[in-house]
This record gives structure tokens, sequence and C-alpha cells, in this order.
């Protein structure tokens, strides 16, 4: 549980950091045309399991079908640090199918986002 709360303020430090006041809406609305507010959004949504199935079961209205489809197949994939499985039990996400879809660079380019949260923790921790 603790790597979960190490989560949510890394997410916060970084709404804070890149978004300062600018509203969840806002930024879920640029998320089809702004690089920096889709990679966001995929850590926004790992850091509160109830958020994560509220939008989960509403990711059509949003548009946010392929953000999900990457969230899951990257939870899913290569796991070095063992980050990927605490937040993937966290969120419980076994119900939900993997969409192979996904390209590899989007499976990358998801666990460098979590591989930067990783160094976030063991620099908080030193």
């Amino acid at each position: 549980m603790e790597q979960i709360n190490q989560l949510k303020e890394y997410v916060m430090n970084m709404k804070q950091h890149l978004f300062k006041d600018e509203s969840l809406e806002h930024i879920i609305e640029g998320i089809q045309t702004s690089h920096r507010k889709r990679r966001f959004m995929m850590m926004y949504l790992l850091h509160d399991k109830d958020i994560f199935h509220r939008y989960y079961k509403e990711r059509q209205a949003w548009g946010m079908e392929r953000l999900f489809d990457q969230i899951i197949a990257g939870l899913l994939g290569r796991d070095i640090f063992g980050v990927k499985k605490v937040i993937s039990e966290y969120l419980d996400i076994s119900y939900i199918p993997e969409n192979s879809n996904i390209t590899q660079y989007e499976k990358r380019e998801f666990t460098k986002d979590i591989n930067s949260f990783v160094v976030y923790t063991r620099k908080n921790l030193s």
C-alpha cells in the first residue's frame, strides 16, 4: 500500500508541476492532441481505484478507450520492479481483457512512465 500512497503523491506533484490549476476535464479534453496530457492521464488513472473504474466505465464517452487499452497492456507487460503487479492488484483489473492492438512503442511509453515513478520513489527514500 505504501507504493500506492507514493503514487498518489507523485501524481499530485506531477499535476501541480505540469498543469497547475488546469481542471481535470480540460486535461482530458486535450489527451487526443497533447502527448503530455495523455501521458499524465495514464498515471492519474492509476493512483485511485475508484477513479480508475469510474472512468473505465465511461471511457467511450470521454474518448479514452485507447488510453485504457494502453494502460491495461502496459500493466500486463514485463514488470522489472514489481510495481506493475502492485498497481494491477490494487486496481483489480483482472477482469479486463488486454487489447492486442497496442503497439510495442505504446507499451514502452507506459513502462517509461512507471519507471519514472520508480526513480521518484527511490529519490524520496534516500
